[in-house]
């Protein structure tokens, strides 16, 4: 092999490296982005399921007060 073919040849494994390293690169940032989408979905479902949740509480907390209201003027009336 003369020194030209070597050049070339040389040539063509760093451009296959570099395109290599660049697809490595973008495979690496859409996995990124994609955790990112998916990551930020989680937190927005834990946040209305939380949401929910504390108003699921706050309705307990106000039937349960009622109730007592309730049983207290009851007892005031029998009594």
């Amino acid at each position: 092999m003369d020194v030209d073919e070597k050049s070339r040849e040389q040539v063509v494994k760093e451009r296959q490296h570099s395109e290599h390293l660049e697809e490595t690169m973008r495979t690496r940032k859409q996995a990124e982005l994609e955790h990112g989408v998916q990551h930020r979905e989680v937190i927005e479902q834990a946040r209305e399921s939380l949401a929910k949740h504390r108003q699921q509480e706050s309705h307990i907390q106000e039937t349960m007060l009622e109730r007592t209201e309730e049983r207290l003027e009851q007892s005031s009336q029998e009594g």
